[in-house]
């Protein structure tokens, strides 16, 4: 297996330093060919982790990358889709994502149903879908609360907005 991403830890990596995705794209062709030689079965990998990976800024992530993004985002992308074990969330404005709509990584990735809303102007938008009236959408919250969808489920949720200090908190 891969050893730069041992099987349980999580971490901070900065996008300047694209070889990062150089590294990911490694590991994941790694997993991928695996759980190709497995027949396609969640079992054959079974010893990897699971990662999450997490982009904020859409435009700000494709510019770092250029010419990188089409050749190995992409391929990234089409790998994991049938993998359990690999996830991406993309946290960028609603106008960013509706830039990206036609793109095929994005229709790969993205699923209309899913996601998570924080603040007013839900209802106002097309690209997130919910199950919620328009009128129950459009009710005034502050930027401390937030919508959770999930296909036919959309809950209001709390968001974190302050963890305070660190020696108030433990960590797991």
């Amino acid at each position: 297996k891969y050893s730069e991403f041992p099987k349980y830890q999580s971490g901070y990596l900065e996008v300047k330093k694209y070889m990062v995705l150089g590294i990911y794209s490694t590991y994941v062709t790694s997993m991928y060919e695996d759980f190709e030689k497995g027949g396609f079965d969640e079992n054959a990998i079974s010893s990897y982790g699971q990662y999450v990976c997490v982009i904020v800024g859409i435009d700000k992530f494709k510019s770092l990358l250029n010419v990188d993004f089409n050749s190995v985002f992409v391929d990234v992308i089409n790998k994991i889709v049938a993998m359990p074990k690999v996830y991406f969330v993309l946290i960028d404005v609603i106008d960013n994502f509706k830039k990206q709509e036609f793109e095929s990584w994005y229709k790969t990735l993205f699923n209309g149903s899913r996601g998570t809303w924080i603040g007013n102007g839900l209802g106002t938008q097309f690209t997130l879908k919910s199950t919620l009236s328009t009128r129950t959408l459009s009710a005034k919250i502050t930027d401390d609360f937030g919508y959770y969808i999930d296909g036919t489920t959309t809950v209001l949720i709390k968001v974190i907005t302050d963890v305070g200090d660190e020696e108030e908190y433990e960590t797991l």
